[in-house]
């Protein structure tokens, strides 16, 4: 259960904050930046196929974890927020995982957004130290839950942005196995003599995706 009533619906969900910037005008920028990448880059739609509807999908999914209510008190400049320096792109692969996207394609589309801030083993490693959950194993002493934390995304209105780009999700999110999704996504990264083409397509998308203007 997401906790949407929690929200102060007079406050937009935000993306950036200096200056602030909420999160559907940060990706209307980012789509912009994305037509002119377009129309600049056209063969690259000829070397994979569907390249560009991924890195459309990846550019309207990458900040939605953004909308987690302690990242949002903390954009919104409220020093006592509970955030504790958490990664809000494993949050939006909630939103990822609980969409219309296709299976195969949803594990792109994670690839690219997960790795979009920080490289994967940063964040394999992130998760094992900081999260209780019952993926594997438990960590001790680590205080936080992602289920738990996943419970203050602010769904409602992220869903609703996430349909006027045409995706569908469902409104009570199914939260991702994180730990699975980015282990994986370490091993098929590293596995540089198999599934090069599979791989360069994550890649591109990733490095395209880790760009400043997005």
């Amino acid at each position: 259960m997401t906790k949407d009533k929690k929200h102060n619906k007079a406050l937009p969900l935000l993306a950036k904050s200096k200056p602030e910037v909420s999160l559907i005008k940060h990706i209307e920028d980012c789509l912009n930046i994305f037509g002119q990448l377009k129309c600049h880059f056209p063969k690259i739609g000829d070397m994979y196929n569907g390249f560009w509807e991924m890195l459309f999908a990846c550019i309207v999914f990458h900040d939605t974890g953004k909308a987690h209510s302690e990242f949002q008190n903390l954009l919104h400049g409220k020093k006592n927020n509970k955030w504790f320096h958490q990664r809000h792109e494993l949050f939006s692969l909630s939103f990822i995982n609980s969409s219309n996207l296709s299976n195969y394609d949803k594990i792109d589309v994670a690839f690219a957004v997960a790795g979009h801030h920080k490289q994967l083993t940063y964040l394999k490693d992130f998760i094992e130290d900081n999260y209780e959950n019952d993926f594997d194993d438990i960590i001790e002493n680590s205080g936080l839950d992602y289920n738990t934390e996943c419970a203050k995304l602010i769904a409602k209105p992220t869903i609703e942005i996430l349909q006027q780009y045409g995706f569908e999700v469902q409104p009570k999110l199914l939260i991702p196995n994180i730990k699975k999704i980015i282990r994986d996504a370490v091993k098929q990264n590293s596995q540089a003599d198999e599934n090069i083409l599979f791989r360069n397509f994550q890649n591109h998308l990733k490095i395209i995706l880790s760009y400043d203007f997005f």
